[in-house]
């Protein structure tokens, strides 16, 4: 049986670490997960624009998660 699912990802992460750098970053973009017998798939594209300290920074991530039981264990492969 073949099953899937879309949804749009939304990160916020602002972050100030002990040495007063502040960390503000946003990432948005579709994921799909995709079910065929016993292996899953998990896809998804990231856009992210933020800023490290005085610095403003963008950028996007592609990233696909396979994955299955392998017994007791569960066995992934990840490429990013």
């Amino acid at each position: 049986m073949e099953r899937y699912a879309i949804q749009i990802a939304l990160i916020i992460q602002t972050i100030t670490p002990s040495d007063f750098i502040t960390l503000n970053q946003t990432w948005v973009g579709p994921t799909l997960t995709y079910k065929f017998g016993q292996v899953n798939l998990h896809a998804a594209v990231l856009a992210n624009s933020g800023k490290i300290a005085n610095t403003s920074n963008s950028g996007w991530l592609a990233r696909l998660e396979g994955f299955t039981k392998l017994g007791p264990a569960t066995l992934s492969l990840l490429g990013v």
